[in-house]
């Protein structure tokens, strides 16, 4: 088994992440994932998985981090819904703080459903450290790299905490294209559209750091991963590319 294992320093953090690791909440979560969460979204969508088999490639690494393009609040539930159990069973999502943890009923449902993990996006950092810590404790992680919604459905630079992590863990990002998610449910509408739209996830092959490679060429390598594994799908589903989006 590939070990994911922080350094020495990771010990000096101290987030309370008893909750992330505990398996009554893990049996929670595996129960409101059938009960609910697959069911209200087999309701409202046609979801369309591509290319399973890359997950197997995961085999072998104790953690990963999950990463995808980002245009809705659908993004992270299907991903939820649409991974392997042995993924999701151990993995964290990174929510925005000023957003889904505004109040109690806002951020409890999340935390069961997906196992949430707030992110500041401001110049405070209460949380600082938190991720490093959870990869440490052997969970993944699930991260939208641009840090919002596109309002376009354009997708915009990545952050390079995605890549620095899994350098400084070694382990493999699993890049996911997202491909009419914007369409189904637009960021300025409170609700997604009606008709069972097709919503298409396409997992594309695991990526690792390779020795030699800084953080911004990693960090570009998995935004090319993805934005051409878009584009690929998009135009056989006859829907517009990056390039054609405005």
């Amino acid at each position: 088994m590939k070990n994911s294992r922080a350094d020495a320093g990771a010990g000096k953090i101290k987030h309370k992440t008893w909750r992330y690791r505990s398996p009554f909440m893990r049996c929670a979560r595996f129960l409101a994932r059938w009960i609910v969460l697959k069911p209200v979204l087999n309701i409202g969508f046609r979801i369309r998985v591509h290319e399973k088999q890359n997950l197997a490639k995961l085999r072998g690494y104790k953690t990963c981090i999950v990463v995808a393009n980002h245009t809705s609040h659908l993004d992270a539930p299907l991903l939820m819904n649409k991974l392997p159990w042995r993924v999701v069973r151990n993995i964290a999502t990174a929510s925005a703080m000023d957003f889904w943890f505004k109040s109690r009923l806002r951020s409890l449902p999340m935390r069961l459903l997906m196992n949430t993990f707030p992110v500041e996006r401001g110049e405070t950092n209460r949380y600082k450290g938190l991720s490093k810590q959870l990869l440490s404790e052997n969970l993944s992680l699930l991260v939208m790299p641009e840090g919002k919604r596109s309002r376009s459905g354009k997708m915009g630079e990545f952050n390079t905490g995605t890549a620095a992590l899994a350098i400084r863990y070694q382990i493999p990002i699993l890049p996911i294209a997202i491909v009419g998610a914007f369409e189904a449910w637009h960021p300025d509408s409170k609700m997604w559209r009606s008709g069972r739209p097709v919503v298409h996830v396409v997992f594309t092959p695991p990526l690792t750091p390779k020795k030699s490679e800084t953080v911004d060429e990693f960090n570009d390598r998995i935004w090319r991963a993805i934005r051409q594994t878009y584009d690929k799908t998009a135009r056989k589903c006859d829907l517009p590319t990056q390039d054609e989006i405005g």
